[in-house]
């Protein structure tokens, strides 16, 4: 064996060697992260072993997030069918009130409560004008003129002689 042979393919080796180190070291963050996109990509299942725990993949994400979607909305849609029921019954309760505080023609609050205070205002005058007559009724009267009325009697005959 020729010691030229031996030292090319030495010197081959190691370049190679080199080089392979070399692109190991430029490829191992890529593989790595490659590898990890693809994990979050496709999941990752819980190994014991390595106490790796689970992780849903980006699908398994998506079709859980839209089915939460599909469940909130159905809750919404609930609500808002509740909401809807609520408002319906403040509107007949609303209404009740509205027709009961304007003018309709006499059957409402406020139509009896104008034909209350007028008949108040009615009665308060009546009542002004009988203070007045009782005022003037116990006013104090006058007196009577005083007559002096002098009676001489005359003494009875018998009873002069006692």
């Amino acid at each position: 064996m020729d010691w030229q042979i031996i030292g090319i393919v030495s010197g081959a080796v190691a370049a190679t060697v080199a080089l392979a180190t070399f692109v190991t070291s430029q490829l191992k963050p890529k593989v790595r992260a490659a590898a990890q996109f693809w994990a979050h990509l496709v999941g990752v299942e819980a190994n014991v072993i390595t106490g790796q725990e689970r992780i849903p993949g980006l699908f398994e994400v998506i079709r859980d997030l839209k089915a939460l979607a599909g469940r909130l909305e159905d809750r919404l849609e609930e609500r808002l069918d509740q909401q809807d029921e609520v408002l319906a019954n403040q509107d007949g309760v609303l209404e009740t009130i509205r027709h009961e505080v304007e003018f309709n023609n006499g059957s409402s609050v406020k139509d009896a409560t104008l034909r209350l205070e007028k008949g108040q205002t009615e009665h308060v005058a009546k009542l002004v004008e009988l203070a007045a007559k009782l005022e003037e009724h116990l006013k104090p009267v006058p007196a009577a003129p005083v007559t002096n009325v002098t009676i001489h009697t005359q003494e009875a005959p018998h009873e002069a002689s006692q």
